[in-house]
């Protein structure tokens, strides 16, 4: 769950390298080179967590993908009975920066 893109092929002894986690994780690598191989230090990559994703009114959410509400997660509002949704879009992801999308809007017939 880390990115290895920016890296060099080879480095010489003693070289320290950062090494960021990928998009929707938390965390970073510090590697260092010791006679040909890496020594790690640093926090693992978690994936990052949204929290829960609001309630909206005269609506329920269930989770419709992924696992908990973390990165990549989508949640999916229906409306009670007797209400419609207004909203253009009932699903809501967890990205990098938070929950996407307006919080769906249910209104009474």
């Amino acid at each position: 769950n880390f990115d290895t893109t920016k890296l060099e092929s080879t480095y010489s002894s003693g070289k320290q390298v950062k090494v960021d986690c990928i998009t929707g994780f938390n965390g970073f690598f510090k590697l260092t080179c010791k006679a040909g191989e890496w020594n790690s230090t640093g926090s693992k990559c978690v994936v990052k967590r949204c929290g829960h994703p609001e309630d909206a009114d005269n609506a329920e959410f269930h989770l419709k993908e992924g696992d908990d509400y973390v990165f990549g997660s989508d949640v999916e509002y229906t409306c009670n009975t007797g209400y419609h949704m207004v909203s253009r879009n009932p699903v809501r992801r967890c990205m990098s920066e938070g929950w996407d999308n307006r919080l769906p809007t249910c209104d009474d017939w």
